[in-house]
């Protein structure tokens, strides 16, 4: 974890994590099982594409299929 998030605001991450298009919602888990959900979410939201352009593949190999 990067030593700024532990300053930004649950708010900010519940933000933040909505700009990436994921919705949460509490539902029947409890505030603190929430808050790590989101926290989780927040710390790995780099690992989510949005668009087809985020997901932009390799040419580390090539399969070729018959």
């Amino acid at each position: 974890m990067l030593e700024h998030e532990d300053t930004v605001s649950f708010d900010v991450k519940l933000k933040s994590i909505a700009e990436k298009g994921i919705s949460l919602q509490q539902n029947s888990l409890t505030m603190a099982e929430f808050q790590k959900l989101a926290e989780l979410i927040y710390r790995n939201r780099d690992l989510f594409a949005t668009s087809m352009h985020d997901l932009v593949g390799t040419d580390i190999e090539t399969i070729h299929i018959e």
